[in-house]
């Protein structure tokens, strides 16, 4: 097995992004586009990332109701993304709907992430035990490839004072 590194392209403008696209050159062929990149500079950054020969992992956390997740799915498909994510607490119709709008999997692969433990920690008590289950069976009937989770803040969480005891 062959591990593909990604590198963030966390940074506000398209030309910062695709200088660091060009300096890497053969050295990284895989690039994530986030929120705030993709927010000021639109679908052109991944066209120029591609042009350059190279992946792009759309990370725009999906998260509304399941035909709206579907469609821009869909979109970041005939973008050419290669993997999006959507948020697993949008529950088994998002989640089917998210798969069902990337198509081809062998193309465009749907990642579920969970909620940001900063969420959690202010919303109060994190999820049940069930709630988390379900979300884990939703993942699996819906076709998700993978979940992304972000073990260190988890880690952090779990000696977060104040727990009062709430499943993790």
């Amino acid at each position: 097995m062959t591990t593909t590194p990604i590198v963030a392209l966390d940074v506000s403008t398209s030309k910062v992004a695709l200088d660091l696209v060009d300096d890497l050159g053969e050295a990284c062929r895989f690039f994530k586009v986030g929120a705030e990149l993709f927010t000021a500079s639109g679908p052109s950054v991944i066209r120029e990332v591609q042009a350059r020969g190279a992946e792009v992992f759309l990370d725009l956390k999906y998260h509304d109701i399941p035909n709206t997740v579907a469609g821009g799915v869909r979109a970041a498909a005939a973008l050419g993304v290669r993997l999006v994510t959507v948020h697993a607490v949008g529950g088994p119709a998002m989640l089917r709907a998210a798969v069902d709008g990337a198509g081809d999997q062998g193309r465009c692969g749907v990642l579920a992430v969970k909620r940001e433990t900063a969420f959690r920690i202010v919303a109060g008590c994190p999820r049940t035990w069930r709630e988390k289950r379900g979300r884990r069976d939703a993942r699996s009937s819906a076709g998700i490839d993978a979940r992304r989770s972000r073990r260190r803040r988890r880690r952090l969480h779990s000696r977060w004072p104040g727990d009062h005891g709430c499943a993790r």
